[in-house]
């Protein structure tokens, strides 16, 4: 499983889950970050973030999530089978931590579906 890190000021490591579609969704606090290949056929590694997100339990918020972001990837011009979601597992985490994290790399990516 490939790995991409996240963040300027604290570094976090994202696992990847493959595609939106693909996506098989561990339980527990994590947040996560939504990306696209804005030039896969000459830069296929890089990923641009488009939404960082944060949950309690990725599992039993999986299907929401994929829905709505999808939704929101086609309604901003999007196809389906370009979003690719990361996850970084924080278990036993509070909301605030998390939230404290979203919002750090929400500052220092400025990602559109977070505005």
């Amino acid at each position: 499983m490939s790995a991409l890190t996240f963040g300027k000021r604290n570094r976090y490591r994202f696992m990847s889950g493959g595609t939106l579609e693909q996506w098989k969704p561990a339980g527990g606090g994590a947040i996560y970050a939504v990306t696209y290949k804005a030039d896969a056929v000459s830069r296929p590694k890089n990923h641009t973030v488009v939404f960082f997100g944060e949950t309690p339990d990725l599992s039993l918020q999986a299907e929401s999530i994929r829905r709505e972001l999808q939704k929101w990837w086609n309604e901003n011009g999007g196809s389906n089978g370009d979003l690719f979601l990361h996850v970084h597992e924080m278990p036993g985490s509070s909301q605030f931590e998390r939230i404290s994290v979203q919002k750090q790399l929400i500052s220092e990516y400025d990602p559109h579906g977070n505005n």
